[in-house]
């Protein structure tokens, strides 16, 4: 019993002793991703692989320096190292990636180890449940940049809430370092570098007295631009324009002629109601095609000026918004339901599923320049097929435990049949677990917790804000953020278990048990 209740001391926790509190989630952690490479040991190349991957096909096949607007800024830079290295990336990738997810998870400890009362409690069920944490798991494994810009985040975190690094010049510089990295992973990474900003100012006061260096200052700066360079802004305007499409005013000024040709398209996302958040990826394609029987003519003509297309939907988008306000944020909160509602799976765990899928989405390379995947995967489509073929033949052995973890963890589901979603977001509910991460929101707002925990909050706040405003409800773009959610609610869950032992130990003093070894008021 004493065991038990020194899990809720509050005395701090050492180095060591942190390690040692990490050390289940490693062990754990290594064991799913050691069994996943050694059943699939390549890298899974999926739909947005190519556009982050072009950076380093152009410089080693016709040395050029030419990174993609869209895809700017580390993470090609990344690959392009990745690829130098004498082994193949296809193989290589994916066992950086995995190991920077493990770094992470201790990352992800350290965090929960300034933030908790009751580390001992806290530090090793957080990381627990981030090393078995199905997204987490898979994105490590493809080439695409969600794991890092999760590293980056948590990185960032982790060194802003160390003590007295504010006031460190090497402190100070290692954190506009961190900064660096989250600022230019990719795009939506924006929006976490600056919650993390105004995140800093509370934690830590007021900037002029932080242990300024020309170094740190040089760093700062080179994030700064980073985070106003980074990815293609005017691609978000038109998804943001898909996003607010039931509010549009289809007449008047400004732009008569454009909200005249969007008319029809309106009105018919219009008639989808509060269920708009679900249909609304069907009308995406539709608004940057050049095809005039997609829209209108007078939106194709639109659509070959990218200028004049980005401005035009920018106006159309802030009208709406400003029109509209509430109806705008509910639509983004149900966005993000929508998202979290998803399954914690991804079906290419099972090896047949991602051979079929990898082949799919390396057909038309394969056929149109066969010499493509010489560079990345090192191999030609004769062995790429005998390689496919093998891999139908495996198992991954942890399928079945990963959606055991999807089961009791999933955020949010469906409140009704599927596809009954005429009520909006009342259409969805919390889960237990995420009944408990909305608990963490509430209790990190307390005056003794909210300098620390605006670190997390205000940059996980914006990103969700900021991607979801624009995007589908696509569950992997939860990922660099989703860590946040784990924290809260095992910080929830310790403060419910503190209340609850509170209650027992006045039971036992009622009782005339005297008062038990552990009695410390939440």
């Amino acid at each position: 019993m004493k065991r038990l209740l020194s899990l809720f001391s509050s005395e701090p926790v050492d180095l060591r002793t942190f390690l040692w509190l990490c050390a289940p989630a490693l062990l754990v952690g290594f064991a799913l991703r050691s069994h996943f490479l050694w059943v699939t040991p390549q890298g899974y190349f999926g739909a947005d692989s190519g556009s982050y991957y072009e950076f380093a096909h152009q410089l080693f096949t016709k040395g050029e320096f030419d990174l993609s607007p869209k895809r700017r800024w580390l993470y090609p830079i990344f690959l392009a190292l990745v690829t130098a290295i004498p082994a193949p990336c296809w193989y290589v990738l994916p066992l950086l990636q995995h190991l920077i997810g493990l770094a992470t998870i201790v990352g992800i400890g350290w965090i929960a180890r300034y933030l908790s009362l009751r580390p001992r409690f806290s530090v090793p069920l957080v990381t627990l449940i981030c090393a078995v944490w199905p997204r987490m798991l898979w994105y490590e494994h493809e080439f695409i940049a969600e794991t890092l810009l999760l590293a980056a985040f948590v990185f960032t975190v982790a060194v802003a809430l160390t003590p007295g690094v504010f006031t460190s010049r090497q402190g100070l510089f290692l954190l506009t370092i961190a900064t660096i990295l989250l600022a230019g992973m990719k795009g939506a990474g924006r929006f976490l570098w600056l919650g993390a900003i105004i995140g800093f100012v509370i934690h830590a006061g007021d900037p002029r007295r932080w242990a300024w260096t020309w170094r740190s200052g040089l760093a700062g700066l080179t994030a700064l631009l980073l985070a106003i360079t980074v990815g293609k802004s005017s691609q978000g305007y038109w998804l943001l324009l898909n996003s607010v499409l039931p509010m549009v005013r289809e007449s008047g000024e400004p732009h008569r002629r454009y909200r005249e040709a969007l008319r029809p398209v309106v009105l018919e996302a219009r008639a989808a109601g509060n269920s708009y958040p679900w249909v609304a990826q069907n009308f995406k394609k539709r608004f940057n095609s050049k095809d005039s029987s997609a829209i209108h003519p007078i939106w194709a003509e639109l659509n070959k000026d990218e200028l004049r297309f980005s401005q035009v939907a920018r106006s159309l988008s802030m009208d709406a918004i400003r029109d509209h306000p509430l109806k705008f944020l509910q639509f983004t909160v149900t966005t993000t339901g929508i998202a979290m509602s998803g399954s914690l799976v991804n079906h290419r765990f099972d090896p047949p599923e991602f051979w079929r899928e990898q082949l799919l989405n390396t057909r038309n390379r394969w056929i149109k320049k066969p010499s493509y995947f010489s560079l990345p995967f090192r191999v030609d489509a004769g062995e790429f097929q005998r390689l496919a073929r093998a891999g139908d033949l495996r198992n991954y052995r942890f399928t079945g435990f990963l959606h055991a973890v999807d089961k009791h963890f999933r955020w949010v589901e469906p409140a009704g049949p599927a596809g009954a979603h005429e009520s909006g977001l009342a259409s969805l509910r919390l889960r237990p677990f995420g009944i408990l991460m909305v608990l963490g929101v509430l209790i990190s707002l307390r005056p003794s917790l909210l300098r620390r925990a605006a670190l997390l909050l205000l940059p996980a706040g914006l990103y969700i804000l900021g991607v979801f405003a624009v995007g589908d409800a696509v569950s992997r773009y939860l990922h660099p953020v989703e860590w946040v959610g784990i924290l809260l609610a095992i910080l929830a869950l310790e403060i419910l278990l503190r209340l609850l032992m509170h209650a027992l130990g006045r039971l036992w003093r009622a009782v005339g048990a005297g008062p038990p070894a552990h009695e410390t008021p939440p």
